[in-house]
């Protein structure tokens, strides 16, 4: 036979149970907190973020994070400027210090062979139309 305590505790009045509860108030965790980990962002939702609503000032805001200038007039030539760009977008984006630390490419070859080195490829379906993601992706054949 085993010896085994059951231990309870019984408040005798109402108003103690809920000063207890009430002290422990910040201390109360859901199960979902305890046990999720934070998801991972896609690529598409890390860009979605950076570049919010596509409004002039985030074209801008681009150009000036890949070294281009900052006050191009509007969003077609912000486009014109981007087409001749070569850079890594899911690099760009993993960049805390930007510009400094994004890697601009000499040339289309040359990001490709790093693209495909480090295996740091965006995935090109479901792109939004007019997004200056359309100019900066490369077709990764050569």
């Amino acid at each position: 036979m085993s010896n085994k305590t059951l231990v309870m505790t019984t408040f005798e009045d109402e108003d103690s149970e809920s000063e207890i509860a009430a002290g422990l108030g910040a201390l109360a965790l859901t199960p979902t907190t305890l046990f999720e980990s934070p998801r991972r962002m896609s690529l598409m939702e890390q860009w979605n973020e950076y570049f919010q609503k596509g409004t002039l000032e985030d074209f801008q805001r681009l150009c000036v994070d890949l070294g281009l200038p900052g006050d191009l007039p509007s969003k077609t030539k912000c486009r014109q400027a981007l087409g001749g760009v070569h850079v890594n977008i899911k690099q760009s984006l993993a960049c805390e210090n930007k510009p400094h630390e994004v890697k601009i490419f000499n040339s289309r070859n040359a990001l490709v062979r790093w693209t495909r080195k480090n295996n740091a490829f965006f995935p090109t379906h479901e792109l939004p139309k007019g997004s200056p993601l359309r100019r900066l992706l490369k077709i990764m054949r050569y």
